[in-house]
């Protein structure tokens, strides 16, 4: 019965792949330059499989070690919660974004944008959390071998949730921002990886990665397009 559960799970996985990797062919033919932002000269048809390969990895890993779980039918059913929560974030982007205003082109509009932020958010999912979370858990829980494992696993979330706010001050384009308001973005963001990877630890990884998905369809696609009307 678990090896069936299992295989129903990492199949959810490769299915979310798949449409990452449609996404990113499609971006391909009709392409945009956002993808140099993040990935430089390396196109991103080749980017995109090496990260998935190496989230199949981590997700044998997960499944394996009983750490957390890909996908469980049922959780889906809190995404009305997880909206609520992602509006809250979203209310705290907009908010800086009044006062002291993002580059006017930090956003890609529709269409390309509704192919564009779920591969990214994929892509962040991997590398800033399932990765650095998983081979700091396996390093905690090998020397720590007699540690309480819920304990271990906090201090894993608080550490991992600090790589994307840090990823994203170093790479900020807002050149002067108050200091106030660097510190208030960077507690959001923290707050937004803590979020997601507790929500790892309760539910699942689709669910972590859907959070995401409503929190960008919020904040890059539908205020991203309203924000150039208002502010600029």
């Amino acid at each position: 019965m678990t090896d069936i559960n299992e295989h129903s799970q990492i199949r959810a996985y490769l299915a979310v792949s798949l449409c990452i990797f449609v996404f990113t062919i499609i971006l391909t033919v009709f392409p945009t330059e956002r993808f140099s932002l993040f990935f430089g000269d390396i196109p991103a048809l080749l980017v995109v499989p090496i990260i998935v390969l190496l989230g199949f990895g981590c997700m044998k890993l997960i499944l394996s070690s009983g750490w957390f779980s890909i996908y469980k039918r049922e959780n889906l059913r809190q995404l009305p919660q997880f909206s609520i929560i992602a509006v809250l974030f979203l209310l705290g982007a907009i908010f800086i974004d009044v006062i002291f205003p993002y580059p006017e082109d930090v956003n890609l509009l529709l269409p390309k944008s509704a192919l564009f932020y779920p591969i990214m958010g994929y892509v962040v999912e991997i590398l800033f959390h399932m990765i650095p979370l998983i081979i700091l858990l396996g390093v905690l829980v090998t020397v720590f071998k007699n540690a309480d494992r819920e304990k271990i696993l906090f201090v894993c979330i608080m550490i991992v949730s600090l790589i994307e706010p840090l990823f994203q001050y170093m790479f900020d384009p807002s050149i002067g921002k108050p200091l106030l308001l660097e510190v208030f973005d960077g507690a959001r963001l923290f707050l937004f990886s803590f979020v997601q990877l507790y929500i790892l630890k309760r539910y699942d990884f689709i669910s972590m990665y859907s959070f995401r998905l409503v929190y960008y369809l919020l904040w890059h696609i539908l205020w991203g397009s309203i924000r150039l009307l208002i502010l600029f």
